[in-house]
């Protein structure tokens, strides 16, 4: 590793960059970031619960008209496995009438669930105290990252540099926002612990090793991308280690036999992934899981080393991402160049690089987005902290005509900029967008119809933008109080035009343009003209929770629900392109209500009359009102 900086470039005012390094070198400073962090996301303890944390709360306290979803905190994310009637989430409207029969979306998180569980006993009606929890969480992991960064890093004012801008990073937004999406801090906080002891065992401290594995079970039990401790690991032994190579493989050994008996335990009580084109099982899909990191790493590594969030790719057209992908190639391509010469002889900067490297494969199991990259920036915020003391090295020992024309100063001054003095600027800000964002949510379920007479009716909705705002609209309903309907009949969903026709008295066809569950931003062959950019996509790519990426439809297709009968009329490359929906009575029957989507929120349907037909006008794009 390299030494202490006992240079300075002689255009530096020497005061100023001592008392910066001193303050930097500061014991205290771990935790000065730890409090800024917080306060930089301070916003987030008025934003309540959204999406999940509503499935959670059902789950834990039980709400009337959700009964038998209760369950374990040791079993809170498993969302849909084999403990849980499939048809009956169907019959009931929760889940759309498409999902796959062998749906399973269920993660092992008990020590996650266990937080939430304490936030139910202690706080219940508290939102607030529950975001104040995740923000402690939050000071935990900026403190033990940077004590991480204290113990490996030989030049104190460089880990007190990395520290801060870990603190700074945007890409912690959404963790410390959602109450739901803790889990994340949980997993950091018990991996960077783990990776600690595991230093300190391997520098001679005997217990290290116990301590380790326990906090790696700690933290796989929070978070399955945990397992991105095990990258840090075989970084440390290729990067770090000295001696013989059979010594430091050995050394893996212990972190290795527990992550393979909880992977074995992990599917042999049944979890895992299975039947979503959201999530990817690596263990059972290992092709399509490759495929999946080499489209989204160079996504996942620019939102990590540039203002542009990974989870852009998802607001995207297939065209744009094809071309964003290449672009984010070039970037990541041309920023690794500023450390081509750092790798060659800083054992500590390789180690940082390939434990991000390898950390980036495990999150790219489901769609990227920022709020993946906690272990990622680990990597990142040490790699860049050890490049900038090296360039302050070769400055001090190079010319003054050397200083003034070196690019690679210049380069590095602006990215430490970014990530200094933009990035905190972005946290604040995203963090008070995650609230503004799922407040379309909230609209979209306030429009819906929740007038006493509605507990005696089937409420019917022609079309809708996604099925997730339906079963959202379940789930707020019940926690909130609101009338529920006896059961929600979503026909189908589609971010565009939708023809209706009605043949006779009891029945619809519906034809959906481009078909049912298209690719997020389209593609070849479903004849629409589709725009670069566009929030809307991001619906798509929510419907394709419940089925897997090529759903297969086939023409006489049939599914049987209580009152309903639905026939796959048409099919457009694999997709349904018109559905049938007759009713066991005429659709005016008094004991439906029905409703379509219109511009942007839920309104009543006119139904038309037999042998007449209407188009449903495409969604339009939900406006964000963001925070101030």
């Amino acid at each position: 590793m390299t030494g202490e900086d006992t240079g300075r470039p002689s255009a530096d005012p020497p005061s100023l960059a001592k008392r910066l390094r001193r303050a930097l070198a500061s014991r205290h400073l771990i935790w000065l970031a730890s409090l800024l962090a917080v306060l930089l996301c301070h916003r987030a303890l008025d934003h309540g619960l959204q999406i999940d944390d509503y499935a959670h709360r059902v789950a834990l306290q039980g709400v009337e008209g959700f009964e038998g979803v209760e369950r374990p905190f040791w079993r809170l994310f498993a969302f849909a496995d084999d403990s849980l009637d499939t048809e009956a989430a169907i019959e009931t409207g929760s889940w759309p009438w498409w999902t796959d029969d062998q749906l399973r979306l269920a993660f092992l998180r008990p020590v996650s669930g266990f937080s939430h569980w304490l936030d139910y006993q202690l706080w219940p009606e508290s939102a607030w105290a529950m975001h104040l929890h995740s923000l402690f969480w939050l000071a935990l992991v900026v403190a033990m990252v940077g004590v991480l960064y204290r113990q490996l890093e030989t030049t104190p004012w460089v880990a007190g540099l990395a520290t801060l801008l870990f603190a700074f990073d945007e890409a912690h937004a959404v963790p410390a926002a959602w109450i739901a999406n803790r889990n994340a801090l949980l997993a950091a906080f018990f991996g960077c612990l783990s990776l600690w002891t595991h230093h300190r065992w391997r520098q001679g401290w005997r217990p290290g090793v116990v301590v380790s594995c326990a906090s790696l079970l700690l933290a796989v039990g929070s978070n399955e991308g945990a397992v991105a401790v095990g990258a840090y690991m075989l970084a440390y032994a290729l990067c770090l280690e000295t001696g013989p190579w059979r010594r430091r493989l050995i050394s893996l050994v212990p972190a290795g036999a527990l992550g393979l008996s909880w992977w074995v335990v992990y599917k042999l009580l049944g979890y895992g992934t299975r039947g979503s084109a959201v999530y990817i099982d690596p263990g059972t899909d290992p092709g399509r899981f490759l495929s999946a990191v080499v489209e989204r790493g160079p996504w996942l590594l620019l939102g990590q080393w540039t203002p542009i969030p990974a989870d852009l790719p998802t607001l995207m057209s297939a065209d744009a991402r094809r071309f964003g992908w290449l672009l984010a190639v070039v970037v990541c391509s041309l920023l690794a160049t500023l450390f081509l010469g750092l790798w060659r002889h800083d054992r500590l900067a390789r180690f940082w690089t390939l434990g991000m490297a390898l950390s980036i494969a495990p999150v790219c199991a489901t769609f990227p987005s920022n709020r993946l990259l906690m272990f990622v920036g680990v990597g990142a915020m040490g790699l860049l902290a050890r490049a900038w003391l090296d360039v302050r090295l070769r400055l001090a020992s190079s010319g003054a005509a050397e200083r003034r024309g070196s690019w690679r100063r210049w380069a590095m001054t602006g990215w430490l900029g970014v990530h200094l003095l933009l990035a905190p600027l972005l946290l604040w800000t995203v963090v008070g967008q995650q609230k503004a964002f799922f407040e379309i949510f909230d609209r979209a379920v306030a429009s819906l119809p929740s007038d006493p007479a509605l507990q005696d009716q089937e409420l019917i909705l022609v079309n809708a933008p996604s099925a997730f705002v339906v079963g959202y609209g379940f789930l707020t309903w019940a926690t909130d109080g609101h009338a529920m309907p006896s059961r929600m009949r979503l026909l189908v969903s589609s971010i565009h035009s939708v023809e209706v026709q009605r043949p006779d008295e009891q029945t619809l066809i519906i034809r959906p343009a481009g078909g049912l569950l298209p690719p997020p931003g389209g593609g070849e062959g479903f004849g629409l003209e589709l725009a670069a950019f566009d929030n809307r996509y991001f619906f798509q790519l929510l419907d394709l929770l419940f089925r897997d990426h090529e759903p297969q439809f086939r023409v006489g297709e049939q599914i049987d629900l209580g009152g309903l009968e639905i026939e796959i009329t048409e099919v457009m490359k694999g997709r349904a392109a018109a559905i049938r929906f007759r009713f066991e009575s005429p659709l005016e029957d008094s004991g439906r209500r029905w409703v379509s989507w219109q511009g942007d929120r839920f309104a009543p349907f006119p139904l038309p009359g037999v042998g007449q037909g209407v188009t449903v006008p495409a969604v339009k794009s939900p406006q964000v009102r963001w925070a101030e």
